[in-house]
């Protein structure tokens, strides 16, 4: 399989943490700035990015903390894994087998607004209840190349609607999403607009799981990977 995985990183410290995988030609390490998208501004990159990849039979993310919360991880075992059976795999999944509840118990108040983005993006209440098989979140997966421009694509459309101050639902995404995260209230200001974590990053970690299986993509748990 011809893969590409990029591995995220915001400075030199978090890319000194996984340097040790750029050994390998499948990976290229990116550096994302922090924003209130966190993780999820990489696709923002991988757009400008998409004739290194789109081609190929997958494309994937994962970021600077994957030794620290799998240790034992090692990209050789994962590559051997991504053999074509599946069209996503998936590292950090979820034991909670329903989405919104999984997200809600997180983010008070996460459901009303899944809702409302995606129900104005014209998609129907019924899916957006959907459950998919597999729940996973944290921006590290790899899936097949054409799922992942059609990701971007929804993407790029959420993002027109919470960067937009005339968009009705706009100010809603700038609540407090009471995430009890380490990053500090000046820093979260810099990042957020706001003294807390808003909504929108949280948003767009749970929505690859929800956009590929209503897509139709059968979604394998990594064996290499963990749930929480």
């Amino acid at each position: 399989m011809n893969v590409k995985v990029y591995v995220i990183y915001h400075d030199d410290q978090s890319r000194k943490k996984v340097e040790e995988l750029e050994i390998y030609p499948q990976i290229e390490l990116i550096q994302v700035e922090q924003s209130k998208y966190f993780e999820s501004d990489i696709f923002r990159l991988m757009r400008k990015r998409e004739i290194d990849w789109k081609y190929l039979d997958y494309v994937g993310i994962i970021t600077y903390k994957i030794f620290e919360l799998l240790p034992n991880f090692k990209f050789s075992d994962f590559l051997k894994e991504i053999a074509g059976d599946y069209d996503v795999y998936s590292l950090f999944n979820s034991k909670n087998n329903t989405l919104l509840k999984q997200a809600e118990k997180y983010h008070p108040g996460f459901s009303i607004r899944w809702k409302n983005l995606l129900g104005e993006l014209g998609y129907q209440p019924e899916s957006l209840l959907v459950d998919p098989a597999v729940i996973f979140f944290r921006n590290w997966w790899v899936a097949k190349s054409s799922f992942v421009l059609s990701y971007i694509d929804l993407v790029e459309r959420i993002r027109n609607i919470l960067d937009d101050p005339n968009e009705p639902l706009y100010s809603s995404f700038y609540d407090n999403s009471r995430y009890a995260g380490n990053i500090t209230s000046e820093k979260l200001k810099m990042m957020c607009h706001r003294p807390h974590y808003t909504f929108h990053a949280f948003i767009l970690e749970r929505l690859p799981c929800w956009f590929f299986h209503i897509s139709g993509a059968s979604i394998k748990k990594s064996s290499l990977g963990r749930s929480i």
